[in-house]
């Protein structure tokens, strides 16, 4: 029997979101999508470059998901969740903030509010404020250490 996995599903912008780790590998997905010109920016976030899907697409979407995966230690996001993630952005379920302190893009979900910070710049905050968030970035571990 197979068991579902628990969390959000992959087809869920919740998914790519849900912890500091997965938000870091979500935009580090992006990254790569974006350099293989798979993904571009636009004045009002990210959406796919073309309107079709071809072998070119396809090949270049192949190739910046192998790059992904070959960088990350244990990434998160299967081939199909990769997918998912362009579809998301496709939909504008995803998007790109700019975090308020260092500048820097990231993925965040287009339907929630957030404080405009990369992940990155949360975990420097949580890490260099003793008492303060420590519950947050203690859940923020347990979740990375659970199965996805």
């Amino acid at each position: 029997m197979v068991h579902a996995e628990a969390g959000p599903l992959p087809g869920l912008p919740t998914f790519y979101v849900r912890n500091l780790h997965i938000q870091s590998e979500a935009t580090l997905l992006w990254t790569f999508l974006y350099a293989a010109e798979v993904l571009r920016l636009s004045d009002d976030g990210s959406r796919r470059t073309e309107a079709t899907h071809n072998l070119e697409f396809a090949t270049r979407f192949c190739n910046a998901f192998d790059s992904y995966q070959f960088v990350v230690v244990r990434p998160r996001n299967t081939f199909e969740r990769g997918w998912y993630f362009l579809k998301a952005f496709e939909r504008r379920e995803l998007e790109l903030g700019v975090c308020r302190r260092c500048h820097s893009r990231y993925v965040r979900d287009a339907c929630q509010v957030d404080n405009h910070e990369c992940p990155q710049c949360k975990l420097k905050a949580l890490q260099g404020s003793p008492g303060q968030g420590s519950r947050s970035a203690e859940m923020d571990i347990q979740s990375e250490n659970s199965p996805t």
